[in-house]
């Protein structure tokens, strides 16, 4: 008899503090015992170094562009709706840098006569893409009235969206702007060069068209 008694002052004891963990948690009057711990972030465990590798490459041209991009299942009767509809609209938000990789240039890309040196510096390539998740958010959600909202339509999106971004890029023609900025910034370069040194010459930097 004893034992049934301590066990049932044990479960109430055991209730009455989850009770109160309950009521109380986004107030400061639960104790310090029954509150929840504060969340930890540790980075003090050691770094793992995958790759290092050198660039070499020139970053002459960068875009911020932002892109509204519909995704999930909408469209058709009033039937499919209900019972399917899941449709979002995402903001992405991200940058697209272009320029050259200056490790592809050879001897051959540099071409010399008695009053001109010509630089050809190959064709602009995108070089960077990334989304920025602070600023690309869901701005509209609508979910059928017997449908569920999919947990990973907006990671699936978002994973997505960088594709997204530079085909815009793409179709703002970044890669010409590329190469006419990284053609200026190396003509201006080698020039100064070659005034600083006192030599007489022609410098002509040229690029090829390139394609995303």
């Amino acid at each position: 008899m004893k034992k049934i008694l301590f066990l049932i002052s044990l479960l109430v004891s055991v209730g009455v503090g989850a009770l109160l963990t309950y009521q109380f948690t986004d107030r400061d009057l639960v104790p310090e015992a029954l509150a929840a711990p504060p969340e930890q972030i540790d980075v003090s465990r050691p770094s793992a170094i995958l790759a290092v590798r050198s660039i070499g490459r020139l970053e002459s041209h960068s875009m911020e562009l932002e892109k509204i991009i519909e995704a999930g299942t909408w469209g058709g009767n009033v039937f499919q709706e209900a019972w399917y509809k899941d449709h979002m609209l995402f903001i992405a938000n991200g940058t697209v840098i272009a320029g050259f990789d200056l490790k592809t240039l050879s001897k051959d890309s540099v071409v010399e006569t008695d009053s001109m040196i010509t630089v050809n510096l190959g064709k602009p390539k995108l070089l960077v893409s990334r989304i920025d998740n602070k600023k690309s958010r869901v701005y509209d959600r609508d979910v059928g009235a017997f449908n569920s909202a999919d947990p990973h339509l907006e990671s699936r999106t978002r994973a997505r969206a960088e594709a997204v971004l530079r085909t815009a890029a793409c179709e703002a023609g970044i890669l010409q702007k590329a190469g006419e900025d990284g053609r200026e910034v190396i003509q201006n370069l080698l020039e100064q060069i070659f005034v600083t040194a006192n030599v007489d010459v022609t410098v002509n930097v040229t690029f090829e068209t390139g394609r995303c």
